[in-house]
């Protein structure tokens, strides 16, 4: 076929040739003046004198200590024709380590192994593995070069109508590659027409899918109403539950759980117990406030009317308060209301009253703005995470404390110095009896 070691010494003789060959120059290397020293005309007489001795462009700069661009700049402003190499920049393919892969390639080739495989054997790219292999005719086999069953699969696979997406994802190629394959069977006219009737059939499957639905939604609508009709008047919440359903066709809220919704309200409204939304919730698993709902739509009274009194905030705490606002700090009105035992909505209302200054309204975060769970380092959050520390506990078991993760314990410890300050500076405002420098309510 070829002679491969006939076209590698064919190449590199000329390289090796060329290796042994010095530049011509002056016998004598001894030059008068620095090239710094030099004057204009002294430098453009000396680059012309060797440049007629034929030395390059590089070896001028060389000869005359001097730098390569100064030497070319000179000759080109002043017309003088430097020497260029034969060769120039050695082609890619010219390199002595190619010609030796290529023989390895040659090699590995007739062992049988595909063109990735040599490629990665020989740590070279996939595309400078082509590129040696055409360069010296070498015959690689290609992972594409699959069998004859294999592109038969294929054909009946696009055949069958499938989208480029599962044809992708079932061959473990790209969607353009499954165009190419496509295109390449000449497949692309029938596999048009096989996919619109795929999607037509799946249309019909939705729409029959769709009347079974409504078909059994009347039979379970029909199956209720017939055990409507069989209810007595001990079965008062199975009638409500029905009566809810046939209002509310499309509710969230199955049979069963509002039939324990009215059980629940009727044996507390005969037994004379008051009974919260909130015991609601916990009895049913209903949100209040959809129990809420629930009942306001039967015209059902609650059994707990008005909200719970609220614990009056002292006048201690008030003043508490203000004198947090007049001698200012970093904390936010949740962080202050944290460590002083009161309601946010009492701290912030009191806080912004007596015209407390915060950096951006509140200011709640500190260095870390949140991570992708969503927790966020407050100094709430990082005075628990002191106080988990100094007892002794991990900084896994300090994070789970603080139900927050690692990098906010990490985060915190390090800059524990700043924010353990603000936080005492603040609890001292709060406490001004408290002794303790700790960055944390001892109990």
């Amino acid at each position: 076929m070829f002679s491969l070691e006939a076209r590698i010494s064919k190449i590199i003789e000329p390289i090796r040739g060329d290796l042994d060959e010095k530049p011509n120059g002056d016998s004598d290397n001894s030059i008068i003046k620095p090239y710094s020293d030099m004057t204009r005309d002294e430098k453009v007489e000396r680059i012309r004198s060797l440049a007629v001795e034929g030395l390059l462009c590089a070896q001028i700069a060389e000869r005359l200590n001097c730098n390569y661009l100064d030497v070319y700049n000179v000759a080109s402003r002043n017309g003088i024709q430097l020497k260029k190499t034969k060769r120039g920049r050695k082609k890619w393919s010219e390199n002595i380590s190619t010609i030796l892969n290529a023989k390895k390639i040659c090699t590995l080739a007739e062992q049988g192994m595909t063109r990735r495989e040599i490629a990665e054997k020989l740590d070279l790219s996939y595309d400078a593995l082509v590129y040696m292999a055409r360069k010296h005719e070498i015959r690689v086999r290609r992972e594409q070069e699959l069998s004859l069953s294999i592109h038969a699969e294929r054909e009946s696979r696009i055949r069958s109508g499938l989208k480029q997406v599962e044809l992708a994802r079932l061959w473990g190629v790209t969607k353009q590659a499954v165009w190419n394959a496509i295109k390449s069977y000449g497949l692309y006219e029938e596999w048009k027409q096989a996919k619109k009737s795929e999607k037509d059939k799946r249309v019909q499957v939705g729409n029959l899918s769709d009347m079974i639905n409504s078909i059994a939604g009347e039979l379970v609508v029909t199956i209720n109403h017939g055990a409507y009709l069989r209810t007595g008047d001990g079965q008062w919440a199975e009638k409500m539950a029905f009566a809810y359903l046939q209002r509310h066709r499309h509710s969230s809220n199955s049979f069963s759980k509002l039939v324990e919704v009215y059980s629940a309200y009727k044996i507390a409204r005969d037994n004379g117990k008051r009974v919260s939304l909130t015991d609601f919730q916990e009895l049913t698993g209903i949100h209040f406030t959809n129990v809420g709902n629930i009942l306001r739509d039967s015209s059902l009274e609650p059994l707990v009317r008005g909200r719970p009194k609220r614990k009056p905030v002292s006048k201690e705490k008030k003043d508490t308060l203000k004198r947090v606002a007049v001698e200012g700090t970093q904390l936010s009105a949740a962080d202050v209301a944290y460590f002083l035992d009161v309601p946010e909505f009492v701290a912030l209302k009191n806080l912004k009253a007596y015209g407390a200054m915060f950096s951006g309204g509140c200011r709640s975060k500190i260095g870390i703005r949140g991570s992708r769970s969503g927790r966020q380092l407050t100094y709430r959050v990082a005075s628990e995470i002191y106080e988990a520390i100094d007892i002794g506990f991990s900084v896994e078991e300090a994070a789970y404390l603080a139900d927050s993760c690692v990098g906010v314990v990490q985060h915190a410890l390090v800059q524990r110095r700043q924010i353990a300050g603000e936080i005492a500076e603040t609890l001292r405002i709060l406490y001004p009896k408290r002794r303790s420098r700790k960055p944390y309510l001892s109990t």
